[in-house]
Protein backbone atom coordinates (compact mmCIF):
# COMPACT_ATOMS: atom_id res chain seq x y z
CA UNK A 1 0.00 0.00 0.00
CA UNK A 2 1.42 3.34 -1.03
CA UNK A 3 0.24 6.55 0.98
CA UNK A 4 0.02 9.67 -0.65
CA UNK A 5 -0.67 13.09 0.00
CA UNK A 6 -2.13 15.54 -2.76
CA UNK A 7 -1.29 18.97 -2.66
CA UNK A 8 -3.56 21.59 -4.96
CA UNK A 9 -6.24 19.39 -3.78
CA UNK A 10 -9.38 21.89 -4.96
CA UNK A 11 -7.92 22.53 -8.37
CA UNK A 12 -8.95 20.58 -11.48
CA UNK A 13 -5.92 18.02 -11.42
CA UNK A 14 -6.30 17.66 -7.43
CA UNK A 15 -9.81 17.01 -8.01
CA UNK A 16 -9.38 14.36 -10.40
CA UNK A 17 -6.12 12.57 -8.46
CA UNK A 18 -8.67 12.69 -5.52
CA UNK A 19 -11.63 10.87 -7.41
CA UNK A 20 -9.51 8.62 -9.52
CA UNK A 21 -7.52 7.37 -6.54
CA UNK A 22 -10.50 5.40 -5.16
CA UNK A 23 -10.37 2.91 -8.27
CA UNK A 24 -7.07 1.94 -7.22
CA UNK A 25 -6.54 -0.37 -4.03
CA UNK A 26 -3.03 -0.09 -3.91
CA UNK A 27 -3.12 4.21 -3.00
CA UNK A 28 -4.21 5.35 -0.06
CA UNK A 29 -4.20 8.99 0.22
CA UNK A 30 -3.05 10.25 3.59
CA UNK A 31 -4.44 13.79 2.92
CA UNK A 32 -5.80 16.62 1.02
CA UNK A 33 -3.88 19.58 0.55
CA UNK A 34 -4.71 23.52 -0.56
CA UNK A 35 -3.91 26.60 0.78
CA UNK A 36 -4.06 27.58 4.25
CA UNK A 37 -3.65 23.80 4.63
CA UNK A 38 -0.41 22.42 6.64
CA UNK A 39 1.53 19.96 5.27
CA UNK A 40 4.12 19.87 8.24
CA UNK A 41 1.64 18.54 10.32
CA UNK A 42 0.99 15.43 7.93
CA UNK A 43 4.19 14.99 5.91
CA UNK A 44 5.20 12.30 8.08
CA UNK A 45 2.47 9.95 7.53
CA UNK A 46 3.00 9.39 3.72
CA UNK A 47 5.10 7.37 1.31
CA UNK A 48 5.00 10.04 -1.50
CA UNK A 49 3.78 13.56 -1.92
CA UNK A 50 1.70 14.16 -5.88
CA UNK A 51 2.27 18.75 -6.40
CA UNK A 52 -0.55 20.03 -8.53
CA UNK A 53 -0.76 22.92 -6.54
CA UNK A 54 0.61 26.23 -8.01
CA UNK A 55 4.43 27.68 -9.61
CA UNK A 56 5.39 29.28 -6.39
CA UNK A 57 4.20 26.71 -3.67
CA UNK A 58 6.27 23.76 -5.45
CA UNK A 59 9.87 25.12 -4.40
CA UNK A 60 8.61 25.09 -0.45
CA UNK A 61 6.78 21.29 -1.06
CA UNK A 62 9.78 20.44 -2.85
CA UNK A 63 11.97 21.35 0.06
CA UNK A 64 9.61 20.13 2.59
CA UNK A 65 10.33 16.28 1.04
CA UNK A 66 13.59 16.59 1.04
CA UNK A 67 13.78 16.90 4.83
CA UNK A 68 11.45 14.19 5.39
CA UNK A 69 12.50 12.17 3.08
CA UNK A 70 9.83 11.49 1.00
CA UNK A 71 9.17 11.27 -2.79
CA UNK A 72 7.57 13.83 -4.56
CA UNK A 73 5.93 13.90 -8.12
CA UNK A 74 5.71 17.02 -9.95
CA UNK A 75 2.82 17.78 -12.16
CA UNK A 76 2.33 21.92 -11.51
CA UNK A 77 3.71 23.74 -14.78
CA UNK A 78 4.73 27.58 -15.21
CA UNK A 79 8.04 27.63 -13.00
CA UNK A 80 9.73 30.71 -13.19
CA UNK A 81 13.74 29.96 -14.10
CA UNK A 82 14.80 30.76 -10.24
CA UNK A 83 11.77 28.11 -8.95
CA UNK A 84 12.71 25.43 -11.57
CA UNK A 85 16.47 26.14 -10.40
CA UNK A 86 15.07 25.46 -6.59
CA UNK A 87 13.54 22.69 -7.68
CA UNK A 88 16.16 20.94 -8.81
CA UNK A 89 18.72 21.53 -6.05
CA UNK A 90 16.46 18.45 -4.63
CA UNK A 91 16.59 16.21 -7.33
CA UNK A 92 19.75 13.58 -6.46
CA UNK A 93 17.86 14.09 -2.65
CA UNK A 94 15.07 12.26 -3.09
CA UNK A 95 12.76 10.86 -5.74
CA UNK A 96 11.38 13.06 -7.94
CA UNK A 97 9.11 12.83 -11.20
CA UNK A 98 8.68 15.85 -12.82
CA UNK A 99 6.82 15.80 -16.07
CA UNK A 100 4.64 19.02 -17.62
CA UNK A 101 2.21 16.30 -18.83
CA UNK A 102 1.68 12.09 -17.54
CA UNK A 103 -0.36 11.58 -20.59
CA UNK A 104 0.79 8.75 -22.82
CA UNK A 105 -0.45 10.36 -26.03
CA UNK A 106 1.35 13.52 -25.27
CA UNK A 107 4.60 12.09 -24.33
CA UNK A 108 4.71 9.80 -27.44
CA UNK A 109 3.73 13.36 -29.39
CA UNK A 110 7.26 14.19 -27.38
CA UNK A 111 9.35 11.98 -29.14
CA UNK A 112 7.25 12.21 -32.69
CA UNK A 113 8.49 16.13 -32.41
CA UNK A 114 12.07 15.34 -31.37
CA UNK A 115 12.04 12.57 -34.00
CA UNK A 116 10.23 14.48 -36.83
CA UNK A 117 12.87 17.42 -36.00
CA UNK A 118 16.27 15.72 -36.24
CA UNK A 119 14.62 13.79 -39.44
CA UNK A 120 13.56 16.96 -41.36
CA UNK A 121 16.54 19.68 -40.05
CA UNK A 122 16.43 22.93 -39.91
CA UNK A 123 14.79 24.06 -43.65
CA UNK A 124 11.02 23.59 -41.67
CA UNK A 125 9.27 26.77 -39.78
CA UNK A 126 7.82 25.41 -36.73
CA UNK A 127 5.06 26.66 -34.50
CA UNK A 128 3.31 25.16 -31.77
CA UNK A 129 -0.95 25.98 -30.97
CA UNK A 130 -2.44 24.84 -27.64
CA UNK A 131 -5.71 25.37 -26.39
CA UNK A 132 -6.76 25.21 -22.42
CA UNK A 133 -9.84 25.84 -20.49
CA UNK A 134 -10.62 29.90 -19.18
CA UNK A 135 -9.11 28.52 -15.78
CA UNK A 136 -5.36 27.50 -16.58
CA UNK A 137 -3.04 30.38 -15.26
CA UNK A 138 0.13 29.83 -16.91
CA UNK A 139 0.80 30.08 -20.32
CA UNK A 140 1.87 28.57 -22.41
CA UNK A 141 0.68 25.43 -21.49
CA UNK A 142 3.74 23.39 -19.67
CA UNK A 143 3.30 21.04 -22.63
CA UNK A 144 3.75 23.70 -25.16
CA UNK A 145 6.84 25.09 -23.54
CA UNK A 146 8.05 21.11 -23.49
CA UNK A 147 7.37 20.84 -27.38
CA UNK A 148 9.36 24.05 -27.62
CA UNK A 149 12.37 23.29 -25.24
CA UNK A 150 12.54 20.22 -27.89
CA UNK A 151 12.18 21.99 -30.82
CA UNK A 152 15.04 24.48 -29.34
CA UNK A 153 16.83 21.13 -27.89
CA UNK A 154 17.43 19.66 -31.17
CA UNK A 155 18.56 22.56 -33.32
CA UNK A 156 20.87 23.47 -30.48
CA UNK A 157 19.19 26.85 -29.81
CA UNK A 158 18.56 29.14 -26.71
CA UNK A 159 14.86 28.68 -26.24
CA UNK A 160 14.64 32.11 -24.79
CA UNK A 161 16.16 33.89 -27.56
CA UNK A 162 14.40 32.38 -31.11
CA UNK A 163 10.83 31.93 -28.79
CA UNK A 164 8.02 33.73 -30.16
CA UNK A 165 4.57 34.39 -28.39
CA UNK A 166 2.03 35.32 -30.94
CA UNK A 167 2.03 38.36 -33.46
CA UNK A 168 0.68 41.44 -33.50
CA UNK A 169 1.13 44.48 -35.53
CA UNK A 170 4.48 45.22 -38.25
CA UNK A 171 6.42 42.45 -37.29
CA UNK A 172 8.33 41.69 -40.29
CA UNK A 173 9.21 38.32 -42.25
CA UNK A 174 9.24 35.62 -40.07
CA UNK A 175 13.05 34.38 -39.38
CA UNK A 176 14.09 30.90 -39.85
CA UNK A 177 15.38 30.62 -36.77
CA UNK A 178 12.36 31.23 -34.34
CA UNK A 179 9.80 29.16 -32.64
CA UNK A 180 6.73 30.55 -32.91
CA UNK A 181 4.02 29.31 -29.45
CA UNK A 182 0.48 30.52 -29.65
CA UNK A 183 -1.45 29.99 -26.25
CA UNK A 184 -5.93 30.37 -26.87
CA UNK A 185 -7.87 29.98 -24.04
CA UNK A 186 -11.54 29.28 -23.48
CA UNK A 187 -14.46 27.52 -21.99
CA UNK A 188 -13.83 24.00 -20.30
CA UNK A 189 -11.09 22.45 -22.74
CA UNK A 190 -8.93 19.93 -21.09
CA UNK A 191 -6.22 20.53 -23.40
CA UNK A 192 -5.80 20.41 -27.49
CA UNK A 193 -2.35 20.60 -29.47
CA UNK A 194 -2.68 21.19 -32.86
CA UNK A 195 0.14 20.46 -35.91
CA UNK A 196 0.00 22.41 -39.13
CA UNK A 197 1.19 20.29 -42.07
CA UNK A 198 2.44 22.61 -44.78
CA UNK A 199 4.51 22.19 -48.05
CA UNK A 200 7.70 24.15 -48.57
CA UNK A 201 7.41 25.73 -51.62
CA UNK A 202 11.63 25.91 -52.04
CA UNK A 203 12.02 22.49 -51.10
CA UNK A 204 14.43 21.94 -53.61
CA UNK A 205 17.02 24.32 -52.05
CA UNK A 206 17.90 21.40 -49.69
CA UNK A 207 18.14 19.01 -52.57
CA UNK A 208 22.28 19.65 -52.35
CA UNK A 209 21.88 17.55 -48.55
CA UNK A 210 18.72 15.15 -49.12
CA UNK A 211 19.37 14.62 -53.30
CA UNK A 212 23.12 14.88 -53.04
CA UNK A 213 23.43 12.00 -56.24
CA UNK A 214 21.92 14.89 -58.36
CA UNK A 215 23.17 18.12 -57.30
CA UNK A 216 21.85 19.28 -60.87
CA UNK A 217 18.46 18.69 -60.11
CA UNK A 218 18.17 22.13 -57.80
CA UNK A 219 18.73 24.52 -60.70
CA UNK A 220 16.51 22.37 -62.84
CA UNK A 221 13.60 22.51 -60.52
CA UNK A 222 13.71 26.16 -59.68
CA UNK A 223 13.90 26.86 -63.70
CA UNK A 224 10.10 24.92 -63.09
CA UNK A 225 6.80 27.24 -63.67
CA UNK A 226 5.44 28.09 -60.19
CA UNK A 227 2.65 25.68 -60.83
CA UNK A 228 4.81 23.08 -61.43
CA UNK A 229 7.09 23.56 -58.13
CA UNK A 230 3.49 23.89 -56.14
CA UNK A 231 2.26 20.17 -57.41
CA UNK A 232 5.80 18.56 -56.12
CA UNK A 233 5.81 20.59 -53.08
CA UNK A 234 2.15 19.51 -51.75
CA UNK A 235 2.44 15.64 -53.33
CA UNK A 236 5.76 15.22 -51.37
CA UNK A 237 3.97 16.58 -48.56
CA UNK A 238 0.90 14.81 -48.35
CA UNK A 239 3.37 11.56 -48.15
CA UNK A 240 4.94 12.82 -45.52
CA UNK A 241 1.67 13.70 -43.49
CA UNK A 242 0.85 9.71 -44.68
CA UNK A 243 3.65 8.49 -42.77
CA UNK A 244 3.31 11.02 -39.79
CA UNK A 245 -0.34 9.59 -39.44
CA UNK A 246 0.30 5.77 -39.39
CA UNK A 247 3.52 6.41 -37.00
CA UNK A 248 0.87 8.28 -34.88
CA UNK A 249 -1.54 5.60 -34.82
CA UNK A 250 1.08 2.70 -34.78
CA UNK A 251 1.51 4.28 -31.23
CA UNK A 252 -1.83 4.16 -29.96
CA UNK A 253 -2.62 7.54 -30.88
CA UNK A 254 -5.90 9.29 -32.28
CA UNK A 255 -4.79 11.43 -35.16
CA UNK A 256 -7.62 13.09 -36.95
CA UNK A 257 -6.62 15.16 -40.12
CA UNK A 258 -8.75 18.09 -40.49
CA UNK A 259 -9.56 20.17 -43.98
CA UNK A 260 -11.75 22.59 -44.40
CA UNK A 261 -10.05 25.42 -42.37
CA UNK A 262 -9.29 28.68 -43.93
CA UNK A 263 -6.01 28.28 -45.15
CA UNK A 264 -5.41 31.86 -46.58
CA UNK A 265 -5.72 33.31 -43.04
CA UNK A 266 -3.89 30.16 -41.88
CA UNK A 267 -0.89 30.75 -43.82
CA UNK A 268 -0.85 34.89 -43.40
CA UNK A 269 -0.10 34.00 -39.51
CA UNK A 270 2.14 31.18 -39.44
CA UNK A 271 3.57 31.22 -43.19
CA UNK A 272 3.84 34.96 -43.87
CA UNK A 273 6.33 35.19 -46.31
CA UNK A 274 4.44 32.71 -48.84
CA UNK A 275 7.10 30.04 -48.41
CA UNK A 276 5.13 27.60 -46.86
CA UNK A 277 1.20 26.40 -48.05
CA UNK A 278 -1.45 25.06 -45.16
CA UNK A 279 -2.25 21.39 -46.56
CA UNK A 280 -3.88 19.99 -42.93
CA UNK A 281 -4.71 20.71 -39.70
CA UNK A 282 -4.25 17.50 -37.60
CA UNK A 283 -5.30 16.75 -33.56
CA UNK A 284 -3.46 14.41 -31.93
CA UNK A 285 -4.55 12.70 -28.36
CA UNK A 286 -6.93 9.86 -27.02
CA UNK A 287 -10.31 10.71 -28.42
CA UNK A 288 -13.61 10.15 -26.26
CA UNK A 289 -14.43 6.25 -26.96
CA UNK A 290 -17.88 7.43 -26.34
CA UNK A 291 -18.79 9.56 -28.72
CA UNK A 292 -16.42 7.58 -31.94
CA UNK A 293 -19.02 6.56 -34.88
CA UNK A 294 -18.62 3.13 -36.46
CA UNK A 295 -16.14 2.85 -38.82
CA UNK A 296 -16.78 4.30 -42.16
CA UNK A 297 -16.82 1.64 -45.13
CA UNK A 298 -13.87 1.15 -47.76
CA UNK A 299 -14.08 0.85 -51.40
CA UNK A 300 -12.72 -3.15 -52.27
CA UNK A 301 -8.85 -2.52 -53.27
CA UNK A 302 -10.15 -4.00 -57.10
CA UNK A 303 -12.36 -0.65 -57.06
CA UNK A 304 -9.20 1.15 -56.28
CA UNK A 305 -5.71 0.29 -57.58
CA UNK A 306 -4.86 -1.52 -60.45
CA UNK A 307 -2.44 -4.33 -59.75
CA UNK A 308 0.17 -5.33 -62.78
Amino acid sequence: MTKVIITGAKGRMGQALVSCAKNFRDLKIIAVIDRGDDLTAVISKTDVVIDFSSHDATPCIVELCAKNKKAIVIGTTGHSDAEQSTIRKFQTKIPMVWASNFSTGVNTLFWLTRKAAETLGNDFDLEIIEMHHRLKKDAPSGTAKSLAEILAEVRKQQLEKVARHGRVGIVGERTAAEIGIHSVRGGDVVGDHTVIFAADLKFYENFPRTFPTRPEMRERMAANPPETVREFARDNALLQMGYFILAARGLGLDCGPMAGFDRVKTDAEFFPDGRFISLYLINIGYGDDTKFFPRLPRLEPAEIAQFL
